[in-house]
């Protein structure tokens, strides 16, 4: 029997365009009365995923950060931070003119002047947006970074290139067409979920899991009922043991 349910946001349970969908809270409501977890498991930061779930942030589980922060409900069980001097050179790095950087700490998010026309598109995603002139206006530490490539036709060459030149300071992943995620080492979905796994006391065969880019793979090879979107890219659909559209997600929630 399925006891704990984790699905991506953006592309996923949002669909692609970003909404939550109609009768989201009621089915969330069920499945906490059956006694089943219910577990946002986003790239996007936690301050993004308390405000899209505000009516029930209190019944559901977050791995937000792509694993950096995992709470259950308001408990924080686990926060991971970058260092100082990594983030530093991630901004040297970005400062190249097709992508921007977005620092994520536990108290803003931040970005620079050069990024200013974007400002609504990010945004959309953090939900706390603040212009900065100076690295020094960042309240540390950070938890991690999210980078915008204006080319998306550049964003695989340019995270691959990351990874390559700081593999050994970060996890660096491709979460979608335009979007580079920086976390801290050894945090993804998967272990965020294994976290609350252990709190809850529940098995993989009791994990059931939706998503659509390269940051799920990992958290769908852990559950025993996995899921792609139609629409994901052909890695995750490998993976996974079902697919399905992001329309269809509620419907296989309330079956259980």
């Amino acid at each position: 029997m399925i006891k704990l349910v984790a699905t991506d946001m953006d592309g996923t349970f949002l669909g692609t365009e970003g909404k939550m969908p109609e009768r989201a809270f009621e089915v969330i409501h069920k499945l906490h009365d059956n006694g089943i977890t219910f577990v946002a498991a986003s790239g996007r930061p936690l301050v993004s995923l308390n405000k899209l779930f505000d009516p029930v942030k209190d019944k559901i589980c977050f791995v937000a950060g792509n694993g950096s922060m995992v709470y259950n409900s308001t408990e924080e069980l686990l926060l991971k931070t970058l260092s100082n001097e990594f983030v530093d050179e991630i901004i040297r790095f970005s400062d190249n003119g097709i992508t921007h950087p977005v620092i994520c700490s536990k108290e803003a998010h931040y970005i620079f002047p050069r990024a200013t026309r974007f400002f609504d598109t990010i945004n959309f995603y953090v939900g706390d947006l603040k212009k900065i002139t100076r690295i020094k206006e960042i309240v540390r530490p950070a938890i991690s970074i999210s980078v915008l490539v204006e080319d998306t036709s550049q964003t695989k060459n340019i995270c691959q290139e990351m990874a390559t030149l700081f593999e050994s300071q970060a996890t660096i992943v491709q979460t979608s067409k335009e979007w580079i995620d920086i976390i801290p080492k050894h945090c993804n979905k998967k272990d965020g979920l294994e976290l609350l796994m252990e709190k809850f006391n529940v098995s993989k065969d009791e994990v059931m899991a939706f998503g659509d880019y390269y940051n799920d793979i990992d958290m769908l090879l852990l559950a025993s009922e996995s899921y792609a979107m139609t629409h994901a890219v052909d890695e995750v659909k490998k993976v996974a043991k079902h697919q399905c559209k992001p329309s269809d997600i509620l419907h296989i929630m309330e079956s259980i």
